[in-house]
């Protein structure tokens, strides 16, 4: 799906900025204090430093893909606040998100799945040379089965990052992550939630979810989540 077409679709739709019109003060804390802080952190510069070295090496084409600081830092900010016991990132290319992820909490383990090796043995390295310790990078062809083992050995909330997945894992996956979250407060995050007519089937299909209470579209990432407290209501966010 042409990414033009996407955006314009998605700002035709987009509304709430400044929490307006949102009664839930859960979500209209994450929208005002959260997604739309414009706070500096100290892991922005760090990182966004690497990321301009990476663009100036090898590494170029693939940082290219990564997604644009302003959302990179959303990420952070996410997990800063949702302080889950673990985070979960499927589908990884560069690293860069997971040098995010890696500074909210030291102590805490970043898991990252790739589809190479190579890949997944690149973004531990990166995240050592910058003094990170806490990645851990795993590869799978089948990234549902994979995840699927990783939830076995997670104890509390983790936040779910999905990436480059496709729609048919992304459903196994967040499938497996509502269930083992039932009752709980799940919080995933997908990647482009619209790129595809697949992806987009899907997300249509998880609003309607009843384990799903809360979905957030801002346009490159769509959040959902299933805290048990708060009345089932989907949001298009401008962002």
């Amino acid at each position: 799906m042409n990414e033009l077409f996407q955006y314009l679709s998605y700002s035709f739709r987009a509304k709430h900025q400044g929490g307006f019109g949102i009664h839930s003060p859960y979500v209209f804390h994450l929208v005002s204090y959260i997604i739309e802080e414009h706070l500096p952190y100290y892991a922005y510069s760090l990182v966004e430093k690497i990321r301009e070295r990476m663009a100036d090496g090898p590494e170029k084409k693939k940082t290219k893909k990564e997604l644009p600081a302003k959302y990179a830092q959303l990420l952070f900010r996410l997990a800063n606040s949702y302080q889950p016991s673990q985070i979960v990132h499927i589908g990884a290319e560069t690293g860069l998100t997971d040098l995010y992820f890696s500074h909210v909490d030291g102590k805490k383990n970043v898991s990252v799945v790739s589809a190479q090796k190579e890949e997944a043995e690149r973004i531990m390295t990166l995240s050592k040379k910058y003094g990170k310790s806490n990645v851990t990078g795993y590869y799978a062809s089948d990234y549902a089965v994979a995840y699927g083992k990783l939830v076995e050995q997670v104890k509390g909330k983790h936040l779910l990052y999905l990436e480059d997945v496709s729609a048919e894992q992304l459903s196994a996956i967040i499938d497996t992550n509502l269930n083992a979250m039932e009752g709980g407060n799940a919080f995933v995050i997908i990647r482009q939630p619209r790129s595809s007519s697949e992806k987009t089937a899907l997300w249509e299909k998880l609003k309607q979810d009843e384990r799903v209470k809360v979905t957030i579209e801002l346009f490159r990432l769509g959040l959902i989540i299933s805290n048990p407290d708060l009345q089932k209501e989907n949001f298009v966010l401008k962002f």
